[in-house]
């Protein structure tokens, strides 16, 4: 009895010692993952009282209990005849590169009536290769509440946030196929929020160069049962470069380019105008 007791004991010590084990590991691969753990600390653009506050000259966005600031270059449209609708998307090209330090994303994001914002494209963390995501935020309070990734390949993808029919449940897309879902608790977008198709880097002092990604067309909405580019939008951000039709007449109406080889333009220039 005693023998066989202190195999029981030593047996049921290794059992416990491996399950902290694989629960360390797991937190430990969690606080290596951003996108995956917690952000309560990070600001969203245009998160301050209005988009000229926060679409400041240098637009670097630093959380405000954090040393770790998150840069943003993109596109940004308020058109008023956008808005309220039911659902935004964007095709953006999926290139894989190595970043050395911080998380290199692009996405496409759009507010809602009761103050939630939803984001929905991909990112790319030290070699992780590219990982699409999307998540959930609490504008009033600043924090994350959903999130979902899973792998994608290089080449276009459309990414996309969309109003599932006669509910208030939002589905996040890759190329028309759900791989995640949210009850926003409405079916209509922000009237006034603007819609974003941004590049973001985070977790890094200073910005750092990466090599150009597409916004084939950056932003479409759903709205009167039909996808419709936005008429116009505004450069956010000038750490790194970008360009539009106005300073390529070689990309289209709602189609932009980020990254090296851009050039830096002053915040809020016009990157496409079709009134």
């Amino acid at each position: 009895m005693g023998t066989t007791g202190g195999h029981f004991r030593r047996g049921s010590i290794s059992l416990i010692a491996t399950v902290i084990l694989l629960v360390s590991l797991a937190f430990l691969a969690l606080s290596f993952n951003p996108l995956i753990s917690s952000q309560a600390d990070k600001i969203v653009p245009s998160l301050g009282s209005s988009e000229s506050a926060s679409n400041s000259s240098s637009s670097s966005t630093t959380a405000s209990n954090s040393n770790t600031p998150f840069w943003y270059v993109g596109a940004s449209s308020s058109d008023p005849s956008e808005e309220s609708n039911q659902g935004i998307r964007s095709y953006i090209q999926v290139r894989n590169q190595t970043i050395t330090n911080g998380v290199l994303s692009f996405w496409i994001s759009e507010a809602f009536t009761n103050n939630l914002w939803a984001q929905v494209g991909y990112y790319i963390q030290n070699n992780s290769g590219t990982i699409a995501f999307y998540q959930v935020w609490n504008l009033t309070d600043r924090s994350e509440i959903m999130t979902k990734t899973q792998s994608v390949s290089s080449g276009i993808h459309l990414f996309s946030i969309e109003l599932v029919s006669e509910s208030n449940t939002w589905n996040f897309s890759m190329d028309g196929k759900s791989f995640g879902s949210f009850n926003m608790q409405t079916n209509l977008s922000s009237k006034s929020y603007p819609m974003y198709a941004m590049s973001e880097e985070g977790y890094v002092q200073t910005p750092f160069s990466f090599y150009p990604v597409l916004f084939q067309s950056a932003i479409q909405v759903f709205k009167s049962d039909s996808w419709e580019s936005v008429p116009y939008a505004n450069s956010f951000g000038n750490n790194w470069g970008i360009q539009g039709h106005e300073q390529n007449s070689l990309l289209g109406n709602d189609e932009i380019s980020v990254g090296q080889g851009n050039p830096v333009l002053s915040v809020n220039s016009i990157l496409w105008a079709t009134q």
